[in-house]
């Protein structure tokens, strides 16, 4: 919810909704370290390589990650966008 003193007039109490490219947003990740959960909850952890119109995601340095421990390194790898 919106915080009363920071709020237009009317909207104090109220869940304020936002919209966010995400491309421009993903772009500002490249050459930084992500993790990346699909759909069916494995989750991966590398720096994010590149990213390209349709988001699919190369990352490199890539461990796909058991909790909070790694189970094994992968090194370069590619995630399509409908996984994710």
């Amino acid at each position: 919810q919106a915080p009363p003193d920071r709020c237009p007039p009317g909207l104090a109490g109220r869940v304020v909704m936002a919209t966010l490219n995400p491309k421009p947003f993903l772009q500002g990740l490249v050459g930084r370290p992500v993790v990346v959960k699909l759909k069916w909850g494995t989750r991966y952890r590398g720096i994010l390589a590149s990213i390209d119109s349709y988001y699919n995601l190369s990352l490199r340095e890539t461990e796909e990650l058991e909790g909070a421990d790694s189970a094994g390194m992968i090194g370069t790898g590619l995630i399509r966008c409908n996984n994710v």
